[in-house]
């Protein structure tokens, strides 16, 4: 179990020229069965807009490289009820991925994660109204990480990393509703602690 804390650099076109370097913190679950399956959830979540994810995958080895390909299901969920604002939107998300391991130096990992999203539909409350649609590409864009995993003595571990993501302009900050459709491409670091 882990957990961390991760900041995206979200280009301001999706924010509406508006600057929000909010943190997002993130529980990691995983559990890996002795047929090398492993089971595994993510939570992330920051005000307003929270990610639960649920998935499984198949880890095996090739040459020096550990490689386990993925696929993980959730919902992304947001809700902002401030100074006469309500709104609320919720959407279904499938994460397909792969993630490759090396070991590097003494008992350190190097780990790549590569995966896109594909958000088919969402639903959107404003006030009285609301709206279940599905009127929108459901490709919703790619992520890439790397992350170096630092083992401590007792037997914990503390990670940290960077990456970039590619994706629509609305998927980080649905708050703002950006109507821009682009892809656009932004930072990530991120660290935390397993134990």
């Amino acid at each position: 179990m882990g957990l961390g804390i991760l900041f995206d650099a979200v280009d301001e076109r999706s924010i509406q020229g508006l600057h929000a370097p909010v943190p997002q913190f993130t529980l990691d679950i995983r559990y890996q069965f002795a047929n090398n399956i492993s089971v595994f959830s993510q939570f992330q979540f920051i005000f307003v807009m929270n990610q639960l994810e649920l998935g499984a995958g198949w880890s095996g080895r090739l040459g020096k490289t550990d490689i386990m390909p993925y696929m993980t299901v959730g919902t992304m969920l947001g809700n902002l009820s401030l100074g006469g604002f309500n709104s609320f939107t919720a959407a279904p998300l499938f994460r397909p991925g792969l993630r490759l391991g090396w070991d590097v130096g003494e008992d350190y990992n190097l780990t790549f994660n590569g995966s896109a999203l594909f958000i088919p539909a969402q639903f959107v409350e404003l006030g009285d109204s609301s709206l279940w649609t599905s009127s929108f590409k459901a490709f919703t864009g790619l992520q890439g990480t790397l992350t170096l995993e630092v083992p401590l003595s007792g037997g914990d571990i503390i990670f940290f990393g960077f990456g970039a993501l590619w994706t629509r302009a609305w998927y980080q900050t649905w708050l703002f509703y950006s109507d821009d459709p682009s892809l656009l491409l932004y930072p990530r670091v991120f660290f935390g602690y397993v134990f």
